[in-house]
């Protein structure tokens, strides 16, 4: 979004939203960051600011998350296992 059209929005935002309406907005953190300076905060927001996961932990968890497939010898495996040891080598 523009930046000048960033405290409209947030203004807007807050105008139209009422206690029984939820919102998920995204955004860059140095862009909520200027926009907060300039005075524009979210009623009622919480902020959630990811941080960078090592490639081993976001492996992991996709292996414990993703759908089990068979191979064509019946043995177990999840989709996303030729790419995890491909990137494992070459990240």
């Amino acid at each position: 979004m523009a930046p000048p059209l960033r405290m409209m929005a947030v203004r807007r935002l807050n105008a139209d939203l009422d206690d029984g309406r939820s919102l998920l907005l995204t955004c860059r953190s140095g862009v909520y960051e200027e926009v907060v300076q300039a005075g524009g905060v979210l009623t009622s927001a919480a902020a959630v600011e990811l941080q960078s996961l090592p490639f081993e932990a976001a492996a992991r968890c996709l292996q414990h998350t993703a759908r089990p497939l068979r191979g064509p010898a019946g043995a177990a495996h999840h989709a996303l296992a030729p790419r995890d040891r491909a990137l494992a080598v070459e990240p």
